[in-house]
């Protein structure tokens, strides 16, 4: 970047990226995983939501104006917490968090003439689904991203798909832990099937099995597989170039997913391909789905 630019960084070549393609809209998504620990304070009343949503239009769409089209919320999770706990009174208080954002979204967008985004980034599994008015939050985003996977990782003691489309009648674990139960959860809380996104891991997960019945499918877990950056965790660039040609690739009928297994050193990856992308792909077809979103580009081609 030279000296003269507006922009300097990863934001000036966002920049320079939407000028060469117009269509383009960029999003900044704020909180995440290991990031969501001060949303319950910045939630908890009228005071603090307005300044959270000033402090982040201030920023991202007026200090960077150009650059971002709008705002993705990434609260993991409201009322049950993630890696910080949470507190009962954050389901309604997300929904008013959101409600605010969008109010000063749309102040800004008749100034601009423009309608700036807002999306989250929302859970699959039912407990946590169970902390959000879907409903409300629904009216008043613009789509939601659905995190479709994490169903099952390192933290199981039992192997399992990260991702599976659908339940099996073998699974061991909670029959609504599947991309389909997830789904119809949310459509079944009336939120519109066009303001669902399906999101789509480009990693996989994986175990040292203490048994080899079933290829390592559903059974149990001795350790964590090497993983390519962190005990049990692949991506999936490194499991094309190091794994596929040396481990056996079964194919779930049911769940519509594949894994990886191999017999000299009992591991088992759950990971997902082109054949188990076209399966949500039909399926986000099928159930009238927004798209699909991508976790995360990095990680695959």
């Amino acid at each position: 970047d030279s000296e003269s630019a507006a922009f300097h960084g990863n934001f000036h070549q966002l920049l320079q990226l939407k000028q060469k393609y117009p269509h383009i809209k960029v999003l900044i998504s704020i909180g995440g995983w290991s990031w969501s620990g001060n949303f319950s304070n910045a939630a908890r009343d009228d005071a603090s939501r307005q300044k959270f949503a000033s402090s982040c239009i201030d920023l991202y769409l007026k200090q960077y104006k150009g650059v971002f089209d709008g705002l993705d919320i990434d609260w993991e999770y409201p009322v049950s917490g993630g890696l910080t706990p949470g507190k009962p009174e954050d389901k309604k208080n997300f929904t008013l968090l959101l409600t605010e954002v969008r109010r000063q979204l749309d102040e800004l967008g008749s100034e601009d003439n423009q309608h700036y985004l807002l999306t989250i980034a929302a859970p699959v599994g039912p407990g946590n689904i169970r902390n959000m008015e879907l409903k409300e939050v629904a009216a008043t985003v613009d789509w939601i991203n659905i995190m479709g996977y994490d169903f099952h990782g390192p933290w199981d003691t039992t192997t399992n798909f990260n991702a599976p489309l659908f339940n099996t009648p073998t699974d061991p674990g909670d029959s609504s832990l599947n991309v389909d139960g997830a789904v119809q959860t949310y459509l079944s809380a009336k939120v519109p099937a066009g303001k669902l996104v399906l999101g789509v891991p480009f990693y996989g997960y994986g175990w040292k099995v203490t048994s080899e019945a079933d290829n390592g499918l559903y059974q149990p877990v001795d350790d964590l597989a090497p993983g390519t950056w962190d005990p049990g965790a692949y991506e999936y660039q490194d499991i094309q170039k190091n794994y596929i040609s040396k481990y056996q690739r079964f194919w779930n009928a049911e769940a519509h997913v594949p894994w990886l297994y191999d017999s000299a050193t009992k591991t088992f990856i759950s990971y997902d391909d082109t054949q188990s992308l076209e399966a949500k792909a039909g399926y986000a077809h099928d159930q009238g789905l927004a798209g699909i979103m991508i976790w995360e580009l990095s990680q695959g081609d």
